[in-house]
């Protein structure tokens, strides 16, 4: 029996998305983490993982 994965809707990181996720870095502060990021943004079905790795390319960026 094949176990199916629910697909997440992606979502499209459009210029209001960010600037709440920058927004979010300005606030929190450059160490923060997906969770606090994620709870500032209340952004409807945007999930954990999607701002870990919009943080990592923020950061992989600012490097």
């Amino acid at each position: 029996m094949e176990e199916r994965k629910e697909r997440r809707l992606r979502i499209k990181w459009t210029p209001n998305v960010n600037k709440k996720f920058n927004e979010a870095i300005r606030r929190l502060g450059e160490k923060a983490t997906a969770i606090p990021i994620l709870e500032y943004m209340n952004v409807p079905q945007l999930t954990r993982k999607q701002v870990e790795n919009r943080l990592q390319q923020y950061r992989d960026r600012m490097t």
